[in-house]
């Protein structure tokens, strides 16, 4: 029998993932007869706690950029900058993970997703609002790609049970390195040693997974590509 370490419920059947909140489950000795067992708590008065706790923080955080917008607003002739579109996206960027934690529909995975695509959409923000001189496509996109790599490799470490669950996320972060070298290409960055980096440790690191997950990763490329 399986337990959710999270939800705190014991899953009968034998799959390997929380059917509420699709954190790994645990193994657990089976229950003893005439012992009291949290087969199914109520989670609703705790979910709604911690909603409602993200709606105030929420409120807080739009009135909070409102109040930035309208300063900015008072003091552009003097900074010529308007960095109240950075605090935005940053605003922006951590209600979305908030909300994003406490959304128990979507699995890590998704979750990751996410928020890598919302790192790269704040850092090219960033850097368009302060003159767009090219840093979060040279240095940004590299270095994102590099902690996507050790981020694998950590989820890979954790839940080495299901470790082929990453391969789709691996095939991201070559994409995201094949991007990166167009650009070299293009000649829109330079830094070639940092974009041949990010793509050979992704490369190599996706295509060592194959040939060392054998049949197990073949089974999941196929299931993933419905092949």
């Amino acid at each position: 029998m399986n337990k959710c370490k999270r939800c705190g419920v014991m899953v009968a059947d034998d799959t390997s993932i929380c059917p509420l909140c699709s954190s790994v489950l645990l193994e657990v000795e089976e229950a003893v007869p005439g012992d009291r067992q949290e087969m199914y708590p109520d989670i609703k008065l705790k979910t709604r706690l911690v909603q409602r706790i993200c709606r105030i923080a929420t409120y807080i955080a739009l009135l909070a950029e409102l109040l930035l917008i309208v300063i900015n607003y008072y003091t552009y002739p003097a900074s010529g900058v308007r960095w109240s579109i950075i605090t935005g996206g940053a605003i922006l960027y951590l209600l979305a993970t908030m909300w994003e934690l406490v959304n128990r529909r979507k699995g890590h995975i998704q979750k990751i997703y996410l928020q890598i695509i919302g790192a790269l959409a704040l850092i090219l923000c960033i850097d368009y609002v302060l003159g767009f001189s090219g840093w979060s496509l040279e240095f940004g996109l590299p270095c994102v790609i590099l902690c996507i790599d050790l981020l694998i490799v950590v989820c890979m470490a954790v839940n080495f049970s299901n470790w082929q669950n990453y391969l789709l996320l691996q095939m991201f972060a070559v994409l995201l390195g094949i991007v990166d070298l167009v650009l070299l290409l293009k000649g829109i960055v330079g830094l070639p040693a940092l974009v041949w980096s990010a793509l050979g440790i992704s490369a190599g690191f996706w295509t060592g997974t194959l040939i060392l997950g054998d049949r197990k990763a073949a089974e999941e490329m196929k299931r993933k590509f419905h092949i």
